[in-house]
């Protein structure tokens, strides 16, 4: 039998605690032999975790400020389309500059905008982009309730966010997304909806759309902000003084469980599900693709895999500076960390050999290219599974435990 996304999370929920516990409680030699402490780096640094920790800290505010301004600009687009519906495609190129920035940082979750189960974490990251829970359904339901437009309260993360910004922007039908059996069919209230109200209705919700998504920008930039909530000491105090953090190899662990999104969401639920293998009652499913509305599946799958190096060998141009890979080398598993690299570099060029510029349409004609993406993916995570984290001497995180395809 097919393993279920919802399996996925009620596995996630119940070894959530014991994780966390296990986690806050890990030893570590703090003599530095083990951890690579002052072994010159091939460009004569010497390492040191407390340099590692600052390094990953200097990369997700960057990628956390980048985020932001253009989350702004999304904003101001798609207000501005809906005062004016000559500015659609505008709006539209908007969104796919900012969820290209966020699919970045979809690798990058630890802290504030990770799991409130999670160390640190508030979980911003789900309000601004929750797939696969969006909802279309709920998003048509308010769309002909129109209680976006002066009651927040009502709108959850699965109706908001880029997700619910995505299906405004790009979906054009004039049927809904919920079944005859529902109350916005059954009531008869979509059809009141005419082609004019639906579409003028459809941008004003996708302004308050981008406004949340740019709101909870500002909020997670304020959280890791030193004028603000700070978290940036938070994180790079590790060991030394960090409420949420009491030991280096926490706060690292914390940033390795984060690269791990490239398995159970990049490998399960982007390549996975769609491919038959996850959740699927058919040899393959391509409407579970990501990005249904506005086709852009490869390019999330990419930018994910451009974020997992900027955390795994560097944030810098042409990704110069410190990485898990120079952990590795610091250990004496500098092999390792390139074949490690190599690995994500190989799913790169997997995902550039896909002829098709829509995924769901190579899962129809060329399923082979799409298969050869996730098998790239399944050796870099086996990778990452074994030999890294035993090297390095982290734990796996949550949302893979139990997971063994």
């Amino acid at each position: 039998m097919k393993p279920t996304l919802t399996k996925r999370f009620i596995a996630a929920f119940v070894f959530a605690a014991i994780n966390i516990y296990a986690c806050t409680q890990a030893t570590e030699d703090d003599s530095g032999v083990a951890n690579g402490e002052g072994v010159l780096l091939p460009d004569g640094t010497a390492f040191s975790r407390d340099s590692l920790i600052q390094a990953f800290a200097n990369c997700i505010v960057g990628e956390i400020e980048n985020f932001e301004e253009q989350s702004r600009a999304f904003s101001e687009a798609a207000n501005a389309a809906a005062l004016d519906p000559t500015k659609y495609e505008a709006a539209q190129e908007s969104w796919q500059s900012t969820i290209d920035l966020w699919q970045e940082l979809e690798v990058m979750q630890w802290g504030p905008a990770g799991s409130s189960t999670e160390p640190g974490g508030q979980g911003l990251g789900d309000a601004i982009y929750v797939w696969p829970l969006t909802n279309p359904c709920a998003i048509d339901g308010h769309l002909a309730a129109e209680d976006y437009a002066d009651n927040l309260n009502t709108i959850s993360s699965s109706a908001s966010g880029l997700c619910a910004a995505e299906y405004l922007l790009f979906y054009t039908g004039d049927t809904n997304a919920c079944g005859p059996e529902e109350e916005l069919n059954t009531s008869g209230s979509w059809n009141l909806l005419d082609e004019v109200t639906l579409s003028t209705r459809r941008l004003s919700y996708a302004a308050f759309a981008a406004d949340t998504v740019a709101d909870v920008a500002s909020d997670l930039l304020n959280a890791w902000s030193p004028s603000g909530q700070n978290f940036l000491a938070e994180f790079v105090q590790a060991g030394e003084g960090s409420r949420t953090y009491g030991k280096k190899r926490v706060a690292i662990n914390a940033v390795s469980d984060a690269l791990f999104y490239v398995e159970w969401n990049t490998k399960d639920n982007k390549l996975g599900r769609p491919l038959g293998l996850i959740g699927c009652e058919e040899d393959f499913c391509p409407e579970l693709v990501e990005s249904e509305y506005a086709h852009r599946s490869k390019e999330h799958l990419r930018n994910n895999m451009i974020g997992f190096r900027k955390i795994f060998k560097g944030c810098g141009a042409d990704n110069e500076g410190l990485g898990f890979d120079d952990y590795l080398y610091a250990v004496g598993q500098a092999e390792l960390g390139e074949a490690i690299d190599q690995a994500a570099l190989a799913t790169i060029a997997a995902l550039d050999a896909i002829e098709q510029e829509e995924l769901a349409v190579a899962l129809v004609e060329d399923i082979e290219s799409v298969s050869a993406v996730h098998s790239a993916l399944g050796e870099l995570t086996d990778l990452l599974r074994s030999d890294f984290l035993a090297a390095l001497r982290l734990e796996l995180p949550v949302l893979v435990q139990g997971d063994n395809d």
